[in-house]
């Protein structure tokens, strides 16, 4: 079973090694999406949850690496040829996750997706308890707003809140005088 339900996303500018690839990677299970070229690919990256992209830096040359970006995930899984290495090696500074040799070994291509699927599981939970201890540490503080605006006060109590962080309001220092005592 795979280590997370993700989709994967090949991104083939040649329809015969896009439908194999598709076929073999469906038959181990995955949930596949494909694209023909780099604007293609970037419309099914939006808004899906996309978990590991396999670029195919044979059939789109240049362009393929336009959809590597360390700052927005998926991983990226290139596929190039022998006279590519100075395109591949571009592909992993720009942080690839993994290259492979064309034409792909279906197992080789599986394990290296399963690889980038736990690379994106430790980073999520990596972020999920850094937010978990920033709600922690937020717990303990607590904000006194202060302005005669009473909407602005309860609309910025409320955005403190979202953020875990409890707040007490007053229209001036007087109101919240009286309070204390």
């Amino acid at each position: 079973s795979l280590p997370m339900a993700e989709t994967v996303l090949i991104v083939d500018g040649l329809d015969a090694t896009r439908r194999s690839l598709a076929r073999g990677l469906t038959a181990l299970g995955y949930r596949v999406q494909s694209a023909d070229g780099v604007d293609g690919a970037r419309g099914l990256l939006e808004g899906k949850e996309i978990g590991v992209q396999v670029v195919d830096l044979a059939s789109l040359g240049d362009s393929g690496l336009h959809l590597i970006s360390p700052a927005r995930r998926p991983e990226t899984i290139l596929l190039t040829r022998p006279e590519q290495v100075a395109l591949s090696i571009r592909g992993m500074k720009l942080g690839a996750f993994a290259e492979l040799p064309f034409p792909v070994d279906l197992e080789a291509l599986d394990r290296s997706i399963r690889e980038a699927l736990a690379e994106t599981e430790r980073r999520r939970s990596s972020r999920r308890r850094e937010t978990h201890e920033r709600r922690q540490t937020m717990e303990d503080f607590k904000v006194l707003l202060v302005d005669d605006e009473e909407d602005f006060l309860e609309s910025l109590s409320e955005r403190l809140r979202l953020r875990d962080v409890s707040s007490d309001t007053a229209r001036n220092g007087e109101e919240r005088s009286e309070e204390r005592r």
